[in-house]
């Protein structure tokens, strides 16, 4: 048997495989066992055929059948063998159509394998050459060191290689596992399940659920509608539209465009997503934590080395920040508990800062601010809301400046805080329940220690009321008279 172009080391073309017809030339031999030596033969194709399908790598060079009818009897059920150039071919011999059966096939580790069949147990091991699988409803295992392309549809596919995969499935539960080699999977619809991977990875899904545990390499994801898990990522980028994602235990650089729900945690990675419309909820990230926001809520807890939130329309729950948590947006509501330090920007809506462990800066228009039990200096610019700024403690590092340029503010100190204040309202009045905070000028200005304190000084220029008030104090009620 000798002659035709030898296909090693290449894939063969998936969506030729499907369209295949077996050959119209009388076959080489019609046998239920039957043993082929090989000479200059590289490839084997399975067509046509259905039922308990293995195929096998073995050192000798030789082709191994062995078919038998499905069922317990088992009787002998041949097949025919074509040779075409570099190709062996087997099939159903004549007349027998699909018939179920069982059939072993043994070729070459070197060989090149194709396999088209339906509604069939297809298993394919100890292959070093290229893989090439198709057809449908098929219940398949492929263990390999070669080359995996595979285009199915329905059924379930399990692959471990350590070479290169290019796999299509369509309605398929895939499962990938140890493999280290590229993956390539495009998948419309079922479940794909990458495990113990070792090299990139790209992943194109509709309406498929996704799952990725252990990933060494660059993950890329692009997927729409179904949902995303990926644990033990080590970096990757994920491009979502209306599917769900779940992070866990990961690490490296990832990015994440989505439109839907996307949460993490026990992570240690750069974390970056932009989100239109999707939540971001997750806890404990040893990294920081980048995050663009439109019409979305936010709720995290335990970021070790930063925040940046960017947006519009953010409803916003955020705790225990180890690095600064960098804020920009508008039309947004802001709770931020145990910040480490803070420098806010917020055009409307509202914002709250509790414990923050220290500065805070915040330039807002348009919003109530509510600064309390903090430990460090204060820099508010406020223009068009409330203000109310409150300390546990107070460090003599840094004075705070806090203005407010249409409303009110109101102070608040602990018992054992010790610092000077210096207030000034222009168009209200200034009062104090702290006997050395004297107040002058007909109620337009206050000033002095706290606790004997002369650092640090909070200044306070407000354009209404501002209340200064020792702990336990509730804010002075308005004078009758005061109109």
């Amino acid at each position: 048997m000798r002659g035709g172009a030898i296909l090693a080391g290449v894939l063969f073309g998936v969506a030729g495989a499907l369209a295949a017809d077996l050959p119209t030339t009388p076959p080489l031999a019609v046998e239920a066992t039957a043993i082929v030596p090989v000479d200059q033969e590289s490839s084997l194709d399975v067509m046509g055929l259905s039922g308990q399908i293995v195929v096998s790598g073995r050192d000798e060079r030789e082709l191994r059948v062995v078919s038998r009818a499905a069922g317990p009897e088992g009787k002998e059920l041949p097949v025919a063998i074509w040779q075409d150039g570099a190709r062996l071919i087997v099939g159903p011999a004549q007349g027998q159509g699909e018939a179920p059966r069982t059939l072993r096939i043994d070729v070459p580790r070197t060989f090149n394998v194709r396999v088209v069949a339906s509604s069939s147990d297809v298993a394919i091991d100890g292959i070093d050459g290229a893989i090439d699988l198709g057809g449908k409803e098929l219940r398949s295992t492929i263990q390999t060191s070669g080359a995996v392309a595979a285009d199915v549809a329905g059924g379930n596919l399990t692959v471990t290689s350590s070479h290169d995969l290019v796999l299509r499935t369509r309605g398929t539960s895939l499962t990938v596992t140890d493999n280290n080699g590229g993956v390539n999977v495009h998948a419309s619809g079922g479940l794909v399940g990458l495990h113990n991977l070792t090299a990139a990875a790209d992943v194109e899904a509709e309406d498929a659920k996704v799952t990725i545990d252990g990933a060494t390499a660059l993950i890329h994801v692009k997927a729409s509608r179904g949902s995303v898990t990926a644990k033990g990522l080590a970096g990757g980028e994920l491009q979502l539209t209306g599917a769900p994602l779940m992070l866990q235990d990961g690490k490296g650089d990832i990015t994440v465009t989505s439109d839907a729900t996307v949460e993490f945690q026990q992570m240690a990675a750069a974390l970056h997503f932009d989100l239109y419309g999707g939540n971001v909820r997750g806890k404990d990230n040893a990294g920081i934590l980048e995050v663009r926001l439109r019409n979305s809520e936010l709720n995290i807890e335990g970021i070790q080395d930063g925040l940046r939130v960017q947006g519009d329309g953010i409803k916003a729950k955020i705790v225990d920040v180890g690095g600064e948590t960098y804020v920009e947006a508008s039309v947004s509501d802001f709770n931020i508990d145990k910040p480490t330090t803070c420098d806010l920007h917020l055009d409307r809506g509202s914002l709250t800062v509790q414990r923050a462990q220290g500065a805070v800066k915040a330039v807002v228009v348009g919003a109530d601010v509510h600064l309390t039990d903090g430990i460090g200096s204060v820099q508010l610019d406020l223009d068009g809301g409330e203000a109310e700024v409150s300390w546990t403690s107070l460090s003599a590092d840094k004075d705070s400046q806090i203005v407010n340029k249409s409303g009110g503010v109101t102070l608040k100190f602990p018992s054992s805080a010790a610092c000077r204040v210096e207030a000034k309202s222009k168009y209200g009045r200034v009062d104090s329940s702290i006997a050395t905070v004297r107040v002058l000028n007909d109620d337009k200005e206050a000033q002095g220690p706290v606790n004997n304190g002369s650092r640090p000084v909070i200044h306070v220029v407000a354009q209404q009321d501002v209340h200064i008030l020792d702990e336990g104090s509730a804010p002075a009620a308005e004078d009758d008279d005061k109109n």
